[in-house]
């Protein structure tokens, strides 16, 4: 009972974090003088509140993260790292693709959400700390919070799977001031990637798996746009 209570109160405090440091640390900054003028100074808040947040997510959970630390060395980690990307990148096509189609039969606009959007228009402001970023800290803090810190919490695989998945899902999404069933159909990649995600945390118990995952989806995302 004790140690789910702290579960509970761990992931309480991860959560808040993940939802406020970035506005927090841009409020500081503005009371102490200075100002946020563009998009630059928002990736750099925006990055230096990832910082943080990866290393309360370390403070939180560094017996799992330096349990698991050895991961690299198994003899089929690369194969394992392939075979899941594969599956990933396909899962990650098809949910688009009926995203897509849902927003055709609804009458809405196929666009990318807004937070994508934003990822967007960040990179474009700061490429190379936003390339780092997503590729290194977002998956330690958003691996940390939707597929461990869940986990700790929800032991039942499917409930555990079905949960982080949408947690991690809309909280992409929302808040936002589109439609809300539009909203609901912009959630259904990252609710699907959640759950895959947390599908391979499960299968491996190992939390490097996601993480890696995540980072190598985020670090081609970032290649390709930069391609584009």
């Amino acid at each position: 009972m004790k140690e789910r209570l702290l579960n509970i109160i761990k992931i309480a405090v991860a959560l808040i974090a993940f939802l406020t440091l970035s506005s927090i640390l841009a409020l500081g900054i503005k009371h102490m003088g200075f100002a946020i003028t563009d998009y630059k100074d928002a990736v750099i808040i925006t990055s230096a509140a990832e910082v943080i947040l990866a290393v309360l997510i370390f403070v939180l959970y560094s017996k799992d993260l330096i349990q698991d630390r050895n991961v690299v060395k198994e003899k089929d980690f690369i194969k394992k790292i392939i075979k899941y990307s594969c599956m990933f990148w396909g899962i990650k096509i098809i949910s688009s693709v009926v995203m897509a189609i849902l927003c055709v039969m609804c009458g809405y606009e196929v666009n990318v959400s807004e937070n994508q959007e934003a990822i967007n228009l960040y990179t474009t402001s700061a490429p190379i700390l936003m390339l780092l970023t997503t590729s290194i800290t977002t998956p330690i803090v958003e691996e940390g919070i939707f597929r461990l810190g869940i986990s700790k919490i929800i032991k039942n695989k499917y409930l555990f799977i079905i949960t982080s998945g949408i947690f991690f899902g809309f909280l992409h999404i929302f808040p936002t001031d589109l439609n809300i069933i539009y909203a609901l159909i912009n959630s259904i990649p990252y609710v699907t990637m959640g759950m895959v995600l947390a599908y391979i945390y499960k299968k491996e118990d190992n939390i490097y798996y996601p993480m890696i995952l995540h980072g190598l989806n985020n670090f081609i995302s970032m290649i390709l746009f930069f391609c584009s």
